[in-house]
């Protein structure tokens, strides 16, 4: 058991307006007592509880063990005090584990939870096993008057037995899939600010057309701030055609596999949102496997709306800032061949394509990134494409470029095609990786580092602000410093991910 609350443990407690509580079952002989202190002591202040149902060391084996019943009375009990309640069944295994929902209904049998606004409930399915359906009425015995947002992850939600309790939501999270029209839904909750759509069958396509009485109507989501939806390529077509989202979300995920080409995409990513995407700091990249068939390979494209000063550039930035955009994209071979990639499979291959909804010309900070495990003569075929390199070449505003060592030749081979007009605002470059590209090369890091300085020198009229290498082979010598600083006023060379 956990607890965490707006400050220091004490007998009076605080008023801070809210108070977080974190339960287990492996601690719910002491879990309850706490959570019953901290309800009496509480005031007019609301309980948000956390309660994880993992099984006790010493019960790895065995039938399922229920919610302790000291836990579900206190919940009845001081009901009008929680606002917020999270259920969680980790690793559910269906021989043992059937009973879960059950126990969940009877935390909502008795009690008013008249404040409750927020719901999850959650359930870790083992690897293999299809989410089984999730009937609302069955978990609520009365629907939370102010219940405004529900997350349900690892259950299929059937619509047909979950109407009233879906109508009005302000927030819906369903990660596991949902049985039911799709568009039925978003008629229940038009005033929907938050949409989370993922971890859907394939099966489930027919879910995602139009009722068979309303073809070719429109949803209309104007509140709409977050939109999340992976789908198969066809659902995930019928669902943009069918829907109206505002233009400035505040945060926009769509899942995609790309077939030959991404005009299909992106006309009805148009339709279903007017506006271009002119993010400030993009990240591309990501490469890596997963096992379906046989390996494919998913990128992911990160916008962020603004852009921190390049000097003050750190990484991990995605685990510091919002972020505005997602599109994660999987491409799969040509069936039956051993070779490259399908045709068309950069978002950004052809511009007539996306440009209607994506541009970068407003771009300061680009990272191209790979994930380390792949293979760096796998790579040099996945390059992003002529056109990509030729547009941020010329972004007006880039600064900052973060670039994977192993797409080094591609960068050279830019400067070299487009000359002195290539990066015109490019003060910061740094690349990482470093030592996978001289193993690859079987070149010392001097070498490597000289070889950029050759044609950088070329092409600049002003030395850059910095130079950086992350992931060095070997510590630089003077020589190699020496060298750099020919074409960059700093130069940073590590051996290790640190960074300044």
């Amino acid at each position: 058991m956990s607890l965490t609350f707006g400050g220091p443990p004490c007998l009076a407690i605080p008023s801070f307006g809210w108070i977080y509580i974190r339960l287990a079952l492996s601690t719910s002989w002491r879990g309850w007592r706490m959570l019953s202190f901290m309800a009496h002591h509480s005031g007019a202040q609301k309980i948000s509880v956390a309660y994880t149902h993992d099984r006790p060391s010493n019960h790895e084996h065995g039938p399922e063990i229920p919610i302790d019943l000291n836990l579900v009375r206190i919940l009845h009990e001081e009901s009008s005090k929680i606002k917020s309640l999270s259920l969680v069944l980790e690793d559910f295994d269906s021989s043992r584990d059937r009973g879960f929902e059950a126990d969940v209904a009877n935390i909502f049998s008795e009690g008013e939870f008249s404040n409750l606004e927020d719901f999850l409930f959650e359930v870790t399915p083992r690897g293999g096993e299809e989410p089984p359906i999730l009937t609302l009425e069955k978990v609520f015995k009365h629907r939370p008057p102010k219940l405004q947002r529900l997350e349900v992850v690892g259950r299929r939600v059937c619509l047909e037995s979950s109407r009233q309790h879906l109508e009005g939501m302000t927030h819906l999270i369903l990660k596991g899939g949902l049985v039911g029209n799709f568009f039925e839904l978003l008629s229940l909750s038009p005033e929907l600010k938050t949409l989370n759509v993922t971890g859907l069958q394939i099966t489930e396509s027919s879910s995602f057309h139009h009722p068979p009485n309303t073809p070719g109507h429109v949803s209309q989501l104007p509140h709409l701030e977050s939109f999340v939806l992976s789908l198969d390529p066809d659902s995930l077509l019928n669902v943009l055609k069918g829907i109206q989202i505002p233009p400035n979300l505040a945060y926009l995920e769509l899942g995609w596999v790309p077939p030959h080409n991404a005009r299909e995409f992106f006309d009805a990513w148009e339709r279903a949102q007017r506006g271009v995407i002119e993010p400030q700091h993009v990240l591309i990249g990501r490469l890596r496997r997963f096992a379906v068939g046989r390996p494919s390979v998913i990128w992911s494209i990160l916008g962020w709306n603004t852009a921190e000063p390049p000097d003050q550039f750190k990484l991990q930035r995605i685990n510091r800032s919002p972020l505005s955009v997602h599109l994660p994209f999987i491409l799969a071979p040509i069936p039956g061949s051993e070779g490259p990639m399908i045709n068309g499979e950069y978002l950004f291959d052809e511009p007539q394509e996306y440009e209607r909804k994506w541009s970068f010309g407003k771009v300061r900070v680009v990272e191209i990134a790979a994930s380390a495990e792949e293979d760096s003569a796998e790579l040099k075929k996945n390059t992003l494409g002529n056109h990509f390199w030729t547009t941020i070449a010329n972004a007006p505003y880039l600064q900052l470029l973060h670039l994977d060592s192993r797409f080094e030749d591609k960068f050279k081979e830019t400067i070299i095609t487009l000359g002195q007009g290539a990066f015109p605002a490019l003060q910061y470059l740094i690349f990482l990786l470093v030592w996978n590209e001289t193993d690859f090369r079987q070149i010392s890091f001097h070498e490597f580092a000289t070889s950029i300085v050759e044609y950088i020198k070329v092409d600049r009229r002003t030395p850059l602000a910095l130079l950086g290498f992350r992931h060095c082979p070997e510590e630089a010598n003077q020589d190699t410093l020496d060298a750099l600083k020919e074409v960059a006023v700093n130069v940073v060379c590590r051996e290790t991910a640190e960074w300044p």
